[in-house]
């Protein structure tokens, strides 16, 4: 009996993995995946400029000589509550600030050991300065009182305005 050929209704011993049907992997629609993409690439860009323009740490600038060499014949550049402006400053404790096409004067002293005040149009605010280590050239000032924030750009080329 042993000649006898197999019955039909047997079927051949296979391994498990044969068994097995494959089907092909699901992939996602390349029309959901680009939102998904575009998403990443804008956070990794905002990371990356956040991290450009605030990452680093932050040095107190203290000392009434670094405060008063930081203003004297400087311009700085900036964002405050949302409006841009410019502020030029000379050794003798004069200014001038520009904020679109205006021009207001602004006169400047150091106060204590950790402050810069402003007086411009009769009111007057003193702020605390802070130098990034990655970025020399940047600078963070928090104002006296409310704890406004700005970040500044330094140029330390001479301004016009200074004699």
């Amino acid at each position: 009996m042993s000649d006898d050929p197999k019955p039909e209704t047997e079927q051949p011993a296979t391994s498990a993995y044969a068994r097995v049907r494959h089907r092909p992997k699901r992939t996602t629609k390349p029309e959901r995946r680009l939102p998904v993409m575009r998403l990443l690439v804008v956070l990794v860009v905002a990371g990356g400029a956040a991290w450009y323009f605030y990452g680093g740490s932050w040095a107190d600038i203290s000392g009434a000589a670094a405060l008063r060499a930081l203003y004297s014949d400087t311009t700085f550049e900036g964002r405050t509550e949302g409006t841009d402006w410019t502020a030029s400053y000379c050794a003798d404790g004069t200014g001038v600030g520009k904020v679109g096409e205006t021009e207001i004067a602004r006169r400047w002293w150091v106060k204590g050991d950790d402050q810069v005040c402003v007086e411009s149009r009769g009111k007057v605010d003193c702020w605390r300065f802070a130098v990034n280590s990655l970025r020399g050239s940047r600078l963070r000032a928090i104002r006296e009182g409310d704890g406004t924030v700005a970040m500044l750009a330094v140029d330390k080329t001479k301004p016009k305005i200074c004699k």
